[in-house]
């Protein structure tokens, strides 16, 4: 019980000096990161029970003005977009076909400019040092009451104490209906947009602030503007300035000079943006695009199609913003912040159209083993293939030696010049490679903080980050890696490879060893490198004596551990996912209580329902068709979770603790439990596998169909083979075929080959037993 509220209250505990006897018994429990705790100086006399400590708690200052700014936007939610169209459609857009390129794009923003100042409205947004749900009317009488309280204390008289009371007693009235109505508003716009939840709680908190002092490598900033200057530092350290010109071989995978997008396409790519996306650094935010699908399709095809055709990226659409986002450790560390990139709608649905184009032409030649950024297959495929391969090991009475590779900054790191190479190698040339090589040189980052900018600085390799093109572009290269790894078995999503092989004798992982020295040696032709001290080694088995080899990188033995978190999930030497499970209801309920803590105000119970499913349900549902237990102890573990949340729905609906009926308050949510949530998700992942949906033959190649002789009364669709034990029994290739073919027993309605996917899963909705 006392571990469960630990989790639920997200703290840990920090104390590990031990007393006279070597324990432990003296708790310090908090939810900070670095809290160093050292013996101390006794006060009293010493208990040697409870040895006295001490520690230090740093608690960083962080900068809210005292004084209101004013500042005048463009107020975009309420712009007339039916009359900017029109307008639009009558324009003359001659500038985007007669101008130079460069001109041209900066004739078409300017027409964009003067339809703006036309059609949206200006708003005055002012930062109070009062909180943002505060009226005017409050402002004013808050005033009042200050004045009143130093007239009393300048006066004395009873009579100057009574106005200041009765204006106090408004002002408090006042407040608490405000502030009510603030919390009501946030809660009843959970359901549409879980933003809106963070916001608040980042206003509310100020978990977004930075502290007014910033240090990186022994320099200190105290103002936004050189803080932003430390971070360009950092983020732009990343970049490197290799030009690396490897010959290749070519491999004339395509034959690709030129590319070229219709109006109709650029129509639609506008019409599918989404409307609540933020801007990039050209300021035109995508509800103004959406909205004016048909006025912008034609110039917007043209500067595309004259983009493309002069093998030309404008200057101005290689600028990209730069937001940090604290990781974890020292919110003071500049070190501890990651980079999300924000790149301008408009050059995105470019880039959208030529991946639409390109992926169908190599996605032949990516291999079968990338799961990264390649329809039909995610890191569910991915954990699965490796799954699968394990477990028929061991019913072997084998072990499986995985190596987990990790690559030093592979996507800001690649030279421009290896990309632009293993393009041509493919068969792309002439004007595509010449965009190719615009597109990618040349680009400029500032990072972003409030109402200040960093100077730009370049980024000198990698792919364009926050990019549709990027992540295609690095599949590409990475691709060739494939060819170097003989003899063993490996996946791959996008970066995250792991090489793997069944261990019989010695000599087995000599050949596991040798791909690893190929691997080393591929990476420098290639523009990457291995960082050593982040890969790993991990024997899976389930033999008393497995073989124990010293796999060996760049001069130094290979880190050998007990547990490997692949791809978000936590697998244990047996494949068990014992520690999995734990590890996800221990965060689960961490979240839970989190929700729990910041909801105390709300009473929308809907919200608080929005909020479950959007941030706990993910966490216990992530690749459960990879997990899903069996065992009745780890069931129990996640359904605990659950009936935590939904002991707190009856609290907000004032159900009595006693009176509590699990089901209908999985009715009143619109709610599944646990288990029929994996269940469905079982059934929608194998009937996506079997019909094609999913894109893996090594899956595909393992499910056994039953074809029935001639009279046979047999009506399974699936055969399963037997299991003579319960990890067999229960893993994901015997389960989902034989959970399939009980559905379609109990419906024999179920036709998983003519039937959408919806369609199925709204008629095993209607079995027995889900809810």
């Amino acid at each position: 019980m006392v571990f469960e509220y630990i989790q639920f209250f997200n703290v840990g505990q920090c104390n590990h000096l031990a007393n006279a006897s070597g324990n432990v018994i003296d708790l310090l429990l908090t939810d900070l990161n670095h809290i160093m705790v050292e013996s101390s100086e006794p006060l009293v006399g010493v208990d040697r029970a409870h040895p006295p400590f001490q520690f230090n708690v740093t608690v960083p200052m962080y900068s809210k003005s005292s004084h209101s700014s004013r500042r005048y936007l463009n107020n975009f939610k309420r712009g007339d977009y039916e009359g900017m169209n029109q307008f639009l459609l009558t324009c003359n857009w001659d500038i985007c076909s007669s101008l130079p390129l460069e001109d041209a794009v900066d004739g078409f923003y300017g027409v964009l400019a003067d339809a703006i100042s036309r059609f949206v409205p200006k708003t005055t947004v002012v930062d109070y040092s009062f909180p943002k749900w505060f009226s005017k009317q409050l402002i004013s009488l808050i005033r009042l009451k200050n004045y009143a309280k130093a007239r009393h204390r300048s006066t004395g008289l009873d009579s100057d104490y009574d106005a200041y009371s009765k204006i106090r007693a408004e002002c408090k009235a006042l407040s608490r209906s405000l502030h009510a109505a603030h919390v009501d508003s946030v809660q009843r716009s959970i359901h549409d947009d879980v933003k809106v939840f963070w916001n608040y709680i980042n206003y509310r908190d100020g978990s977004n602030d930075l502290p007014q002092t910033m240090h990186l490598h022994g320099s200190s900033a105290h103002d936004p503007q050189a803080i932003s200057e430390l971070f360009a530092c950092h983020f732009s350290s990343v970049f490197v300035n290799e030009s690396i010109e490897a010959i290749r071989p070519p491999l004339d995978v395509v034959s690709l000079g030129a590319l070229g997008v219709s109006e109709a396409s650029v129509a639609g790519a506008l019409t599918g943006l989404d409307r609540s996306k933020g801007m990039g650094p050209d300021g035109i935010p995508p509800v103004l695009l959406k909205s004016c699908s048909s006025g912008l399709a034609r110039p917007l095809a043209t500067l595309f199609n004259r983009s493309l055709s002069c093998g030309v990226f404008p200057t101005r659409w290689k600028l990209s913003y730069i937001t940090p986002i604290h990781k974890s450790g020292d919110k003071s560390d500049i070190e501890q912040f990651r980079p999300i990139c924000s790149i301008s709608t408009i050059p995105k649905i470019l880039e959208k159209l030529i991946v639409e184009q390109m992926t169908p032409l190599f996605s032949a030649y990516i291999a079968p083993e990338q799961h990264g950024f390649t329809r039909g297959r995610s890191t569910t495929s991915n954990l699965l293939e490796f799954q699968e391969y394990t477990l028929r090991a061991f019913e072997a009475g084998h072990q499986v030696d995985v190596i987990s590779t990790d690559f030093s900054k592979a996507f800001d790191r690649l030279p421009h010049t290896t990309i632009l190479s293993v393009l041509s190698s493919l068969g792309v040339f002439g004007c595509l490679l010449d965009w190719m090589a615009s597109y990618l040189g040349d680009r400029t980052m500032m990072v972003r903080l409030k109402n200040v900018t960093s100077m730009p600085f370049p980024a000198t390799s990698g792919v364009p980050q926050g990019s549709h093109l990027g992540p295609l572009l690095f599949l590409l290269v990475i691709n060739s890696v494939c060819t170097v790894l003989g003899g063993v078995e490996f996946l791959l999503f996008a970066d995250d490879l792991k090489l793997y092989r069944t261990i019989e004798s010695l000599s087995d992982c000599a050949v596991l060893q040798h791909s690893l020295d190929s691997l080393l040696q591929w990476c420098p032709s290639n523009s990457l490198a291995l960082n050593p001290s982040k890969c790993s080694v991990m024997s899976f088995h389930r033999s008393l004596v497995p073989y124990t080899h010293d796999y060996r990188i760049g001069g130094g033995s290979l880190r050998r551990v007990t547990s490997l978190r692949d791809l978000g999930v936590l697998l244990d030497f047996q494949l068990s996912f014992s520690d999995h499970i734990s590890a996800i209801s221990s965060r689960a309920m961490r979240v839970l209580g989190f929700i729990k803590r910041n909801t105390r105000e709300f009473d929308y119970v809907p919200a608080i329902v929005t909020l479950y499913k959007a941030l706990v349900v993910p966490i216990l549902e992530y690749a459960s068709v990879v997990w899903s237990p069996y065992y009745r102890c780890h069931i129990e573990q996640i359904e605990r979770v659950h009936r935590r949340f939904l002991r707190y729905v009856a609290f907000k609906l004032k159900i009595p603790q006693e009176m509590v009926n699990y089901g209908e308050l999985n009715g009143r949510c619109n709610m599944l439990n646990p288990g029929s949530r994996r269940y469905l998700a079982d059934m929608m992942f194998f009937l996506k596998l079997v019909v094609g949906m999913i894109d893996s033959p090594a899956l595909l190649g393992k499910v056994n169909f039953v074809v029935p002789r001639l009279g046979s009364r047999s009506g399974n669709l699936f055969w399963i083979p037997f299991s003579a034990t319960n990890y067999l029994y229960h893993r994901p290739l015997c389960r989902l075929p034989r959970e399939l073919n009980s559905a379609i027993e109990k419906c024999p309605d179920i036709d998983i080959f003519t039937q959408s996917p919806m369609v199925v899963k709204n008629r095993l909705m209607g079995i027995g037993g889900i809810g």
